[in-house]
């Protein structure tokens, strides 16, 4: 099962902590996010802003980022675990 990370490119260009932060996880979780960059997410006043697979999650900070997604990342392996165990 694979998380996506959602934000906005255009909003986000000069937050470098959190684009480095987004690198950092695509090549952790190479197999298992799905990283979408889109030109608006209507977040302008929250930035950086990040819709992490249904969760919105507004002003976000790299290191909340890393600990967001590590739970999504969690979350769907156990998930899958226990369908694969049924």
């Amino acid at each position: 099962m694979i998380v996506q990370l959602t934000f906005c490119q255009t909003c986000t260009q000069n937050s470098f902590d959190f684009l480095n932060m987004v690198n950092e996880l695509e090549q952790t979780y190479p197999h298992d996010l799905c990283v979408v960059q889109l030109n608006c997410i209507a977040a302008c006043d929250e930035v950086p802003a990040v819709i992490i697979d249904y969760d919105f999650i507004p002003n976000i900070s790299a290191a909340e980022l890393n600990q967001k997604v590590l739970g999504h990342v969690k979350i769907k392996e156990m998930m899958q675990e226990m369908t694969s165990a049924a």
